[in-house]
């Protein structure tokens, strides 16, 4: 039959025209959407897309879309057509519509509600939106209801309890009442608005009448008549134009000075004219005119004036102004005079000054070097003069300092600092003083006399930085206005890594540490008095290396000191290293045999640094390896830390030092305590023991001492057990051992005490101290050796060897052995052995025992047997353990047949990839297994892959694409192997489509994401060794390759937090650690606050901290940044962050309060929601935040759930419900699962929300 197809690949045209709008329903929004119509027979209807997915499953046949009940946001639309054939169009242009029906907010502050205003004043208040405000508008209204409208003020620009705009309320009418709108408006055309209204008030009080003064001494007493006005304040009482209550002149509202009453005492007045005046003020602030004045003179007393400029006690050598005032106001003029020390008569300082200020200037010209009086005389206009004036004391000297030096320099040379300058040229100069001050120190003066030189050493210092300046000091005292600029030296010595000593190497690496860019000399002295120097670079940190210095054998003295580029230079470091002597092995080594005991004698060693001996048996020490010392004392670096404690042979007491103080952080590093033992014993080792899992050292030296240096043995980085064995690389003789502390477990940031060491005891090597040795042993011929122990800790060789019989040590005769061979049987028989202790005899196959017979069998059958040919003896051995010489060897050819090889063998692929099944046909007889092996190269050699009893075998975990070959062996009962099969080979191939992959961060496929950064990071899980690849708009935009294998990462911690996408692991151990997945690195914030509790930030990979004492941090991993989010004191148990902009919620005791609180980060406000005391579980909040549920306990046991927005709560009555684990809730939060228990089990419950 003939079937007639026509295929159409042609889509039909874009659509043009597309318009959106959106209208509010309810508390969503709908957009409606409309375009031009394709017109066409072909256009089956119409794709609706938003933000690049597409919303109608069913094709749209209309020009017209409605998109129903949509949140607030922004939504990205774009239609395209489709045709019968179900070919689709390219996306029409798009359309952004913002669905937002929120209005700003806002709210007038002042004037407030029905209150009455007057003159000019500012209205102040609230106008803001989220991101879309466009403008606030404010208007005035007449009457409560306006129905006309004046605009007063229109801006832009946000406001937050804030000036809106300004009212002149001049121009209205007094009385009458006014309405004030606000207004504000958002690009999406969302407004709202606030009314108040006020009383205009412009009408000022009466004039008071009746003002009069009254003298009684220096007080005036006023009183007036007082004013009728129902708004009346009270009144302002001016003297001299000036309120007479106030302390200074007044700006603004002045009716905090208004006075109740009619009256008024103004008291403590001095001489003089005054006027006064008073005015009455209503509530609005309503002034009157002011009264007519009355005028009032005060005239008791002689005028005084005091001088004001200069200071008491002044010195100078120039024109001097002085000037004076006075309380009085009735001065006529001020008379200034002098008077030198010793003199009786006073001088005129030119003529009276007649007008305030009152000023006048000495001229020094006329005056000699000395002390002078100053005073002011003033007379009034009533004719009296001041008798009794004030004075002050000035003093007429040369006050002009000798220049600061010039051409100030220094050089360091070890502990002492040399400085030079230029010399002064002044004519009175008396010399100079050096001064001096340590880092972060005080400036002191070190000369006691005036140096008379240019130069100065100061000789002796301790290790540290100084700073010097130097002053010109002239005969007078005077000394340079200014220091010269400061000479910064660094007074240091090297420090070194301490070379092992002693040593038989003669060639060491000396590195250490200095000034940063210098030069180290090193200077090398053997003990023949020969001299070697090295000169080394230092890197930019100061580290320098010295990769082989050559020693002499004996002690070698070694002096360091670094220059920099201007020939500072530093204190010498002294320490040595002795390169020990190779000894011979001890002489005359000789036994004498006692029944058991063996007693060793040798001769004494030749050379003086022998200490003791070693005798060998067979290669093992005859002394014990492991003898615990006993220690005598201990001391610690800060000795009041308990350095007993760790030698008193109690797990439970401990050593437990505290932290050093390093200037910017405490630490453990550099703590140290040290065993000291009655007499120097060669130390194998040294067993730790610390008193808890938390108060470990991870990090610390084994130092031992060589009676001049510290000896670094033993370096223990890592290890967190309790109990710890630590063995040396090799022994050391010394009577002092310390162990240094590097790092602990817990952070010495934080802890003051992180280290509990309960006990330490070191071992040794038992030596001989003579030169013979006793030792019990048993039947048996034994070699015996002894070596010598030097004072270096070396042990020489081990001596020429002797051999000892002791007891029996006649090993058995050997036997005739013979064999027969069954199919996989070898039977043999060998003859007996004459021995009359005989025990028992050893039989070996190859070389290797696979049996023993006992003495009276003199037989043995090795059964199952595979095809091969094996050689068989067979040796005797007595009670004691002789063993005699091995028979004669038997060669047993076992050749059996063996099973057909297995037929057909095929492969075939899978379709997967990365496997190849093979099968082949059951053999006949059945085998016991079947072996399959692999190679990558025809014909082998293969390698077996594995091992079944099945007539089949699925081959995985290969390359795809890379070619394998197999044979296949049938395996009899016994283990022997058929020939190989045929061979046969194949490639995998995987050619099955991977499943989609999942998108997991910043969202999953359907769900929608608003983000501010011009890029985000995406994250998800695809199939293994698959590309993933990225589209937008139907382009390919990105892609990426998944790894073939999962990658983990092992780190230690104490705790963790992983963050939301998955990149970030936090861990708190030894510090604030984040490793980052990605790039397979660790970044570690240096600074930071003590981590009490550590959250996510939402949906983000940021990192919320709680810090006790300080308040809330949010850690940003991008940046490895850290900032302040909330600053607080309170205790917090329990806090949740959702997303930027959003209030946290925090769980904890604020404000004589333990319970729920929102705490706004920008304003750091925090608002009370909820009382809860029941805080030993904690709470969980929901996916959004908007719900919390935590366990209560009162008055009734259950979960309680919390709503954020409202306030309101649910409960779920559970007498055992328990959050140790936190609640989990549902992602659209209308489910919760707790734990909980059930007949003594432990349970999982889930709370409906909808039904309860």
């Amino acid at each position: 039959k003939l079937i007639e197809l026509t295929v159409d690949t042609v889509p039909l045209e874009a659509v043009t025209e597309l318009t959106a709008s959106a209208e509010k329903s309810g508390d969503l929004g709908d957009v409606t959407l409309s375009w031009s119509s394709i017109i066409s027979d072909e256009l089956a209807g119409y794709a609706v897309y938003r933000n690049g997915i597409r919303i109608n499953d069913v094709i749209q046949e209309s020009n017209e879309f409605v998109d129903f009940g949509l949140p607030q946001g922004e939504y990205n639309y774009q239609v395209s057509s489709v045709d019968k054939a179900g070919n689709e169009s390219e996306l029409s242009d798009s359309r952004l519509i913002t669905v937002d029906f929120m209005p700003p907010s806002v709210e007038i502050h002042t004037p407030s509600a029905d209150s009455v205003i007057s003159g000019q004043i500012n209205i102040r208040g609230t106008a803001k939106g989220s991101n879309d405000f466009k403008n606030y508008q404010v208007f005035l209204g007449e009457g409560q209801a306006p129905s006309n409208w004046e605009l007063i003020k229109k801006s832009s620009v946000p406001a937050v309890a804030n000036d809106l705009a300004q009212l002149s309320t001049y121009g209205l009418t007094d009385g009458a009442t006014y309405s004030i709108k606000l207004q504000a408006t958002d690009i999406s055309g969302n407004s709202a608005d606030t009314i108040i209204a006020v009383t205009v008030d412009n009408q000022a009080p009466d004039i008071p009448t009746g003002l009069a003064a009254s003298v009684n001494g220096n007080t005036v007493n006023l009183s007036w008549n007082s004013v009728d006005a129902a708004d009346l304040q009270g009144y302002i009482l001016f003297r001299n134009d000036k309120i007479v209550n106030s302390s200074g002149t007044v700006i603004g509202d002045i009716t905090a000075y208004a006075l109740e009453e009619t009256d008024y005492e103004d008291a403590e007045l001095h001489d003089g004219d005054f006027s006064y005046a008073v005015a009455a003020i209503d509530k609005s602030g309503n002034l009157s005119l002011v009264s007519e004045s009355v005028e009032v003179t005060l005239d008791l007393r002689a005028p005084q004036a005091y001088i004001t400029k200069p200071d008491n006690n002044i010195q100078f050598d120039k024109s001097l102004f002085i000037k004076a005032v006075s309380d009085d106001t009735d001065i006529a003029s001020v008379l200034f005079q002098y008077q030198k020390e010793g003199e009786q008569s006073w001088v005129d300082i030119g003529s009276s000054d007649l007008y305030s200020p009152f000023e006048t200037v000495l001229d020094q010209q006329n005056l000699t070097y000395g002390v002078y009086k100053l005073r002011a005389i003033a007379t009034d206009n009533a004719g009296k003069t001041d008798l009794n004036a004030s004075e002050i004391v000035a003093e007429y000297k040369d006050i002009s300092a000798p220049a600061t030096p010039v051409g100030f320099v220094y050089s360091v040379d070890g502990g002492s600092v040399n400085l030079e300058w230029q010399e002064n040229s002044e004519n009175d100069l008396a010399g100079y003083h050096v001064y001096r001050r340590a880092e972060n120190g005080t400036q002191v003066q070190i000369t006691t006399d005036p140096l008379q030189d240019s130069s100065y050493t100061d000789s002796g210092l301790q290790d540290g930085v100084y700073y010097y300046s130097i002053k010109a000091v002239d005969t007078t005292g005077n000394q340079s206005t200014n220091f010269t600029a400061e000479a910064r030296a660094n007074i240091y010595t090297p420090s070194v890594i301490q070379p092992y000593t002693p040593r038989f190497d003669s060639l060491i690496e000396i590195e250490g540490t200095g000034e940063a860019n210098s030069t180290a000399f090193i200077t090398i002295t053997n003990s023949y008095g020969s001299k070697s120097t090295y000169v080394e670079p230092t890197d930019s940190e100061g580290w320098f290396l010295l990769n082989e210095a050559l020693l002499e054998t004996g002690e070698n003295f070694i002096e360091i000191k670094i220059e920099d580029s201007v020939r500072n230079q530093s204190k010498a470091l002294e320490t040595h290293v002795v390169v020990a002597e190779m000894l011979l092995p001890p002489t005359g080594l000789s036994s004498v045999v006692s029944g058991y005991d063996v007693s060793l004698d040798w001769n004494d060693h030749s050379d003086d640094s022998v200490v003791g001996y070693r005798a060998y048996r067979d290669g093992q020490s005859v002394l014990p390896n492991l003898v615990p010392v006993v220690v005598a004392s201990a001391e610690s670096r800060d000795q009041s830390d308990g350095p007993e404690l760790s030698i008193d042979r109690n797990d439970q007491t401990y050593w437990n030092p505290l932290t050093i103080n390093t200037g910017t952080e405490r630490s453990i590093n550099g703590q140290w305590l040290e065993l000291t033992i009655d007499k120097p014993e060669l130390l194998t080792g040294v067993d730790v023991t610390w008193q808890h899992s938390e108060y470990i050292a991870n990090e610390y030296d084994i130092q031992a001492f060589d009676g001049s240096v510290w000896v670094t043995i033993h370096q223990v980085i890592g290890k967190l057990d309790i109990t710890n064995s630590i063995s040396f690389d090799h022994p050391y003789y010394t009577d002092k051992v310390r162990i240094v502390l590097r790092n602990s477990v817990k952070p010495s940031k934080y802890y003051s005490r992180p280290v509990r060491l309960a006990e330490i005891v070191p071992r040794s090597v038992a030596l001989s101290e003579t030169s013979e040795l006793e030792d019990l042993v048993q039947d048996g011929t034994y070699k015996y050796s002894v070596s010598a122990v030097t004072n270096t800790g070396f042990e020489t060789a081990p001596s020429e060897s002797i051999s000892v019989n002791v007891g029996d040590v006649t090993a058995p005769e050997p036997v005739t052995l013979s064999h027969n061979v069954f199919g996989s049987e070898v039977q043999l028989s060998w003859t007996v052995s004459n021995a009359d202790d005989l025990s028992h005899y050893l039989i070996f196959r190859n070389d290797t025992e696979i049996a023993q017979a006992n003495a009276g069998v003199n037989n043995f059958s090795d059964t199952n047997v595979i095809n091969g040919v094996y050689n068989y003896l067979v040796k005797p051995v007595d009670a004691v353990g002789n063993i005699g010489e091995p028979s004669n060897i038997e060669v047993a050819t076992v050749q059996v047949d063996v099973l057909d090889p297995p037929e057909s063998l095929g492969i075939s692929l899978i379709s997967e990839g990365s496997a190849l099944l093979l099968s082949w046909q059951d053999s006949i007889p059945v085998p016991a297994e079947y072996r399959v092996y692999r190679s990558i190269i025809p014909a082998g050699p293969y390698q077996l892959v594995g091992t079944t009893t099945e007539s089949t075998w699925l081959d995985e975990g290969l390359i795809n694409e890379s070619n394998y070959y197999y044979v296949v062996v049938a395996v009899d009962a016994i283990g022997n192997e058929s020939l190989y099969s045929n061979e046969v080979s194949a490639a995998p191939v995987d050619s099955v489509s991977p499943s989609s992959p999942q998108l997991l961060v910043p969202a999953s496929f359907g769900e929608t994401v608003t983000t501010e950064k011009e890029q985000i990071k995406l994250f998800g899980i695809a199939e293994l060794a698959s590309k993933v690849y990225l589209t937008k708009d139907g382009y390919v935009i990105g892609e990426t390759v998944v790894g073939d294998t999962f990658k983990t990462k092992q780190l230690p911690v104490v705790s963790k937090l992983i963050s939301s996408s998955g990149e970030y692991v936090y861990t708190d151990q030894q510090g604030f650690i984040i490793f980052d997945s990605n790039t397979e690195t660790v970044q570690e914030l240096e600074s930071y606050p003590y981590p009490g509790l550590v959250r996510r930030a939402g949906k983000s990979d940021d990192l919320i901290i709680f810090a006790p004492v300080n308040g809330l941090f949010i850690y940003s991993p991008d940046g490895n940044s850290l900032g302040t989010l909330i600053s607080t004191t309170a205790n917090i148990s329990w806090f949740n962050y959702t997303a930027p902009g959003e209030p946290v919620v925090i769980y904890g005791y604020s404000n004589g309060k333990w319970g729920f609180w929102a705490v706004d980060p920008d304003e750091q406000q925090w608002t009370f929601m909820h009382e809860a005391v029941d805080r030993y579980r904690k709470p969980s909040a929901s996916v959004n935040g908007s719900l919390v549920a935590y366990e209560a306990v009162s008055p009734e046991a259950g979960i309680m759930i919390l709503d954020i927005n409202s306030g309101s709560t649910e409960f779920i009555p559970d007498t055992y419900a328990n959050t140790g684990s936190e609640p989990a809730w549902h992602p659209d939060e209308t489910r919760l699962v707790y734990r909980s228990k059930e007949n003594d089990i432990s349970v999982l419950k889930q709370y409906n929300r909808s039904n309860g």
